[in-house]
């Protein structure tokens, strides 16, 4: 027969696991890499004319039905404009608007955009960064209790 101890400290290692990387942590390694890289970016790219526009940018953490989301943007009516054009040359840009956003017949303008490309460009380094932190919370957990040498398999003498 074989015996396995420390099963009661797994748990309590494991239970504490989830608290540790809870939707609120996530939400703020996710807002942090974010804010920093995607945010960053999006702000150098953007059209400055009057820098309304680059100073609305933000990132926020929304709770959503599955999770949470983190969502770099503006609240600027005029932004989706510059993002993907408007009338003929928007719609001739190739670039693909959301389902609800509508050109129009003008002639328009082409698009400008940077908050795409912001994450086109910084999105390996958001997830890797993820990655490092989630990495170092499942490292400090373990260390925790794992280092402590409880987990021991026993064969006992006794048989099956």
């Amino acid at each position: 027969m074989i015996e396995v101890e420390g099963l009661d400290d797994l748990e309590h290692a494991l239970s504490r696991l989830a608290g540790e990387v809870s939707q609120d942590t996530l939400a703020y390694y996710g807002k942090r890499h974010m804010s920093t890289k995607v945010e960053k970016e999006a702000k150098i790219l953007v059209r400055k004319r009057t820098r309304t526009l680059q100073r609305s940018i933000t990132t926020q953490a929304v709770k959503t039905a599955d999770g949470v989301e983190i969502r770099t943007g503006t609240n600027m009516e005029y932004a989706r404009f510059l993002e993907y054009g408007t009338g003929r040359a928007g719609a001739e840009s190739g670039i693909e608007p959301p389902a609800d956003y509508q050109y129009g017949p003008s002639p328009g303008m082409g698009p400008k955009p940077y908050l795409r490309p912001a994450w086109d460009k910084e999105k390996n380094r958001v997830l890797s960064g993820l990655i490092e932190d989630l990495d170092e919370i499942v490292s400090r957990v373990a260390a925790s209790r794992w280092d402590s040498g409880v987990y021991l398999l026993a064969q006992d003498a006794g048989g099956d």
